[in-house]
């Protein structure tokens, strides 16, 4: 659930700047017609002037509408220091470039910062490529404190040798939502009521879900709802190109879609986040709230061993977690002390690792291009 890289936002004017998005998304739909849950993503999400990830308020912790894993502790992203560091080590790199796409709020990259003195190898440089003006303040007064060692280039600058962080990325880009009917793929479309208020119903697929439904070819059950994210494909095979050598994590919601989709989800995985709460209402007040589709990892990881990368790891964020050391953080303390600093790092470890937890909620895809396999 974070910020796509570089999607396509349009440009409102100054007098659209003053007028809701729900009332120029109603206006738009008024004059023609319903549109897709694609289109309605792009604009709830990411219009420059009401979407949610382009305002500045509340999305991550307590006071917004989701956790994520950096909001747990600074033992996650201390985890993620340790592993790039070994990484580094084994690859013989003498320091590490990262560059991560939709920061948020900048947590993740503070931790590693904080962390790699004790954890790292070398230096450590950090890019954040970040499309929402108010989210690049917001890391930009979270990272000050290390000058130079961080930038934000416009997009994925040529990385002769790194690491590509995508974490909640690609499951807050827009996506078609289809199916296939008794006539033919059908596709979610979004419309306002007799009553003026938001619905949605299936139609014939656009012809942008056509393409997108040819390119991934999901192998889906009729009458069972898929999404497809042109964007996701679109990413992986952009910072392929841009990486000569190195890595990409990708941590998300998903899985494969074999079990992924079924009849256990007429409708698909699209949903939204308000307070903590999962509505499967998604097209009900754009902007306002977080919307969301699991992330296909059996297309993911082929598109990406299409242009040349190569799976090092594949399994829960626990797992992940467990393989890069986070064990080794937990330590011994009383048990009439739960507010001892100690016993909150045990706590998060847990909230990380154990079935229930964040570890079991995402999945990790660890992929390499031009390092030796035998490093």
């Amino acid at each position: 659930m974070s910020q796509v890289s570089d999607p396509k936002p349009r440009q409102p004017g100054a007098s659209s700047r003053q007028v809701p998005l729900k009332e120029r998304l109603a206006e738009r739909i008024r004059q023609k017609g319903p549109m897709t849950a694609f289109t309605f993503m792009e604009w709830a999400l990411y219009d420059p002037a009401g979407g949610y990830y382009m305002r500045e308020h509340d999305v991550f912790g307590r006071a917004g509408d989701f956790y994520t894993a950096p909001d747990v502790h600074p033992v996650y992203g201390k985890t993620i220091a340790a592993w790039a560091a070994q990484r580094a080590r084994q690859y013989g790199w003498p320091d590490v470039r990262i560059v991560e796409f939709g920061a948020g709020t900048g947590r993740l990259a503070e931790q590693i910062f904080a962390a790699w003195p004790e954890v790292g190898v070398g230096s450590v440089r950090y890019s954040i490529v970040e499309i929402s003006p108010a989210w690049r303040k917001h890391q930009a007064r979270r990272l000050e404190n290390y000058g130079t060692a961080v930038d934000w280039p416009e997009k994925m600058p040529r990385l002769d040798r790194g690491i590509v962080i995508a974490h909640e990325l690609l499951d807050a880009m827009p996506a078609h939502l289809l199916r296939r009917g008794p006539e033919g793929l059908e596709e979610a479309w979004v419309d306002l009521g007799p009553d003026g208020r938001w619905l949605r119903k299936y139609g014939p697929a656009s012809p942008e879900g056509r393409r997108a439904f040819e390119e991934w070819r999901p192998r889906v059950p009729p009458e069972c709802g898929f999404e497809v994210a042109p964007g996701a494909t679109a990413w992986i095979r952009r910072v392929f190109k841009q990486l000569r050598e190195g890595l990409v994590l990708i941590v998300d919601y998903g899985d494969d879609e074999d079990r992924l989709y079924g009849p256990h989800r007429p409708h698909g995985t699209l949903r939204a986040f308000f307070q903590h709460r999962c509505l499967d209402r998604w097209w009900d007040e754009p902007g306002e709230r977080d919307i969301t589709a699991d992330v296909n990892f059996t297309v993911l990881r082929r598109v990406a061993q299409a242009v040349g990368g190569e799976v090092v790891f594949e399994g829960s964020l626990g797992e992940f977690l467990w393989d890069a050391g986070i064990a080794r953080e937990l330590s011994d303390c009383p048990a009439d002390q739960p507010f001892d600093p100690r016993a909150r790092r045990n706590r998060a470890i847990k909230q990380l690792l154990l079935p229930g937890g964040l570890g079991e909620a995402f999945r990790v895809l660890e992929i390499r291009k031009g390092v030796d396999a035998e490093c």
